[in-house]
C-alpha cells in the first residue's frame, strides 16, 4: 500500500461532509453563534502544531516564503480535502478548492478549528475568491459551480469541517526546481515523529510579488 493511500485512509476522519450537518449532540452542547468567526470562537480543544526541519522562511527571487506556512496548506490540500497531486490549481475540483477557500476566510490553519464548535456558514463568491487568488494566484475556478453555492440566496453556504487535529511534522527539504520553490514535509502520527503518515512536496511560485502554490504531489 502507498504512503498516499495510507495518508488518505488515516486521515479519513479528520474532516466531515460540509453539507451535512453535525450530530445533534454536538449541535446541542457546543453551537457557536453563526457570525462568529472562527478564530473569535471559543476555542475548546487547543491544537498545536509541533514543526522541525527547515521551517524557516526563505527568500525566493527577492521574495519572502513562509515556509512552515505552505507546508501546512500542503497538508490541507491532500489530507483534508482529498487533493494529493495537482500540476496546476485549475486542476482542483472546483468543490475541493470552493472548500478550501471557504475555510481559509474564518482560519488561516485548519488543524486549529475547534470540533466542538459547530455553525453554519454564509459568504459571497467573491470572498472564496479573493482566497482562492491569496494561495494560488490567477485561477479559472469558479466557486458558482461548486455545490456549496445556493442559486436561491446567490451565497455559499456550508458547516465547517472538523479538522481540528494536532500536528506533527518535518520540513525535510526547501530547493529551488526551475520556476519554484519545493517544499518537502513529512508528517507523523505522533509527538516523538516516529510513525510516518505520509510525504508531500508542494511547490510555491511568485505571482505579482506574492508567493502562490503552483503544484502538488505527495508520495
Amino acid at each position: 500500500m502507498t504512503a498516499g493511500i495510507l495518508c488518505i485512509s488515516a486521515l479519513a476522519g479528520c474532516g466531515s461532509d460540509p453539507t451535512v450537518r453535525q450530530t445533534e449532540e454536538t449541535k446541542e452542547n457546543y453551537q457557536v453563534a453563526t457570525e462568529a468567526t472562527g478564530d473569535e470562537a471559543e476555542n475548546i480543544y487547543k491544537f498545536t502544531a509541533y514543526p522541525s526541519g527547515k521551517t524557516d522562511p526563505v527568500t525566493f527571487k527577492d521574495v519572502e516564503v513562509d515556509v512552515n506556512a505552505f507546508a501546512l496548506r500542503s497538508h490541507e490540500l491532500a489530507y483534508m480535502i482529498g487533493e494529493t497531486k495537482f500540476d496546476s490549481p485549475d486542476e482542483l475540483s472546483v468543490d475541493a478548492a470552493t472548500q478550501f477557500g471557504f475555510t481559509h476566510i474564518f482560519y488561516e490553519d485548519f488543524y486549529k478549528i475547534d470540533n466542538r464548535a459547530v455553525a453554519l456558514r454564509t459568504v459571497k463568491s467573491e470572498q472564496i475568491e479573493e482566497q482562492l487568488e491569496k494561495y494560488f494566484g490567477k485561477n479559472s475556478i469558479d466557486p458558482e459551480k461548486s455545490i456549496l453555492y445556493n442559486p436561491k440566496t446567490k451565497k455559499l453556504e456550508m458547516w465547517l469541517p472538523e479538522y481540528g487535529t494536532n500536528m506533527y511534522y518535518n520540513v525535510d527539504a526547501v530547493q529551488e526546481e526551475g520556476d519554484a520553490l519545493e517544499i518537502t514535509t513529512t508528517f507523523y502520527r505522533e509527538k516523538a515523529k516516529s510513525t510516518l503518515l505520509c510525504k508531500t512536496v508542494i511547490s510555491v511560485g511568485i505571482e505579482d510579488g506574492k508567493p502562490v502554490i503552483l503544484r502538488l504531489k505527495t508520495g
